[in-house]
């Protein structure tokens, strides 16, 4: 038991105590006793570029706050004691830049915080317009950017994907022009960015063609070292004006070397290669005038003078098909038909077309026509034929025809074909203009003029990239059709 001094020695200690415990003055972080367990709040920023800051407040205390300036982890100085709450906000942004805090908040508090995540970035703006002539999807890029194209396949309203930063530059442009004639051209295209942009504007239309000469009179094709090594080893180079080329036809084989032909003897085929040089040779033998030139998808050459098929296989040229005493007049046009591996032929003098396979065993099509020229197969089997006479038929399968167009008749189409998105492109005799037709049968004036004045155009082709190139025989010369 205590005796009385020690029991008011021991209360007196007691009362100092409690009233030590009773008082926060000197907890300015509040709860708990002083002296307590204590932990630090931080995390992770992200998005901030050279030179930039941020500042986050803890628990709304101006006077509790962490500035970083750059991407790094950051830790508040002041922590929160044990069992308390905390959260982290933003309190001054850099200019231009939206930031946003998570997992900043938290109640009872038992170890330090380290998985706070800010995130910054750039405020953007999206770029947009209107399209309007849109007959095939047209490729629209923004600043250049491939990975993030908008595809416009019908008239309204565009937007790009990406934002753009305030201050920023912009370039609308079109990437890849439509696959049927028409060609877009951007307005509003270039700018600064302030704010959103809605006033590109894209329009389509079929406009003017730019012509230029593909290959001239005097341009130089020596002969081919392979095919033609004669003429090769004693230096032998043709022009077009040297050797006094009648020039038809004109042709793409799948790997983009041009071909054409001269129906004037010397009977030459002139080349020139996906690389640009220019090469020439001559046909094993030849029964008349070459007529015509055509393809398969294995990139053999076929060539036909007026009785016989020629077929170029790499660096061999033979001859495949004689027809001399088949009753086959006037070979006038050929083409090659995927679906039967065989080749379709119109005749002139006998007024029909013609389908002979590999064995060169002959069916007839068709043996009523005024004079048959060009023919074209679309990639859905629709066979067309060129009459000097009717206009444009279509050969059903029973063989009949039916007119198409005859409104042009009297300007003779010659030859004829289809492009990979079913535009049809023609050569004719009597226009000075570029003509074609459209996947829906729309008549349309590629170029008002391709430098001549009566005509005379015996050969169309298109390249891979979308230019059409036409065969001018008067002219001796090859021109080219681009959009601008």
């Amino acid at each position: 038991m205590l005796n009385s001094f020690n029991y008011w020695i021991y209360l007196t200690i007691a009362t100092m105590l409690s009233g030590c415990g009773s008082s926060t003055d000197n907890n300015p972080m509040g709860g708990g006793l002083v002296g307590a367990s204590v932990y630090t709040v931080g995390g992770t920023v992200t998005g901030l570029d050279a030179g930039e800051q941020l500042t986050l407040a803890l628990n709304g205390n101006a006077a509790h706050t962490a500035t970083v300036g750059s991407n790094t982890a950051f830790t508040f100085a002041q922590p929160v004691n044990a069992n308390n709450t905390y959260a982290v906000t933003i309190s001054a942004a850099p200019a231009g830049k939206t930031c946003s805090v998570a997992n900043g908040a938290g109640a009872g508090v038992g170890a330090n915080i380290s998985n706070v995540s800010v995130t910054c970035a750039t405020n953007g703006y999206q770029v947009s317009g209107t399209i309007t002539g849109v007959g095939a999807q047209t490729t629209l890029l923004l600043n250049g950017d491939a990975n993030h194209a908008v595809i416009a396949s019908s008239d309204g309203s565009f937007s790009f994907p990406q934002l753009l930063a305030a201050g920023s530059s912009f370039t609308v442009s079109v990437g890849i022009q439509p696959t049927d004639l028409k060609y877009c051209q951007v307005s509003n295209a270039t700018g600064t960015v302030t704010a959103a942009v809605h006033t590109v504007r894209v329009n389509c239309a079929y406009g003017t063609w730019v012509v230029t000469d593909f290959v001239k009179p005097t341009d130089a094709f020596p002969a081919d070292p392979a095919l033609d090594p004669v003429n090769a080893s004693n230096g032998i180079t043709r022009t077009f004006n040297s050797v006094d080329a009648n020039l038809v036809d004109g042709y793409f084989d799948v790997n983009g070397n041009y071909y054409v032909i001269s129906k004037n003897s010397p009977y030459l085929i002139f080349k020139v290669s996906n690389t640009g040089t220019k090469t020439s040779f001559l046909p094993p033998s030849s029964s008349g005038s070459l007529s015509s030139l055509t393809g398969d998808l294995n990139g053999n050459l076929y060539i036909s003078d007026r009785t016989q098929i020629f077929k170029l296989s790499g660096n061999q040229l033979t001859t495949v098909c004689n027809f001399t005493r088949l009753g086959v007049l006037s070979i006038s046009s050929l083409l090659f038909d995927a679906s039967s591996n065989s080749l379709i032929f119109s005749d002139a003098n006998s007024s029909g077309m013609t389908k002979t396979n590999t064995s060169c065993n002959l069916t007839v099509l068709n043996d009523t026509m005024g004079q048959a020229n060009g023919l074209a197969l679309s990639s859905i089997g629709k066979l067309l034929v060129s009459d000097r006479y009717d206009g444009i038929l279509a050969v059903n399968s029973d063989g009949t025809t039916a007119v198409i167009d005859s409104a042009h008749s009297g300007q003779y189409p010659l030859r004829m074909i289809f492009d990979s998105s079913g535009n049809l492109l023609i050569s004719t005799a009597n226009s000075a203009g570029a003509l074609a037709f459209d996947a829906q049968g729309n008549l349309i004036l590629l170029a008002s003029s391709v430098g001549v004045t009566t005509g005379v155009q015996t050969g169309v082709a298109r390249s891979s990239n979308g230019d059409i190139y036409l065969t001018l025989a008067a002219q001796k010369k090859i021109i080219r059709l681009s959009r601008p």
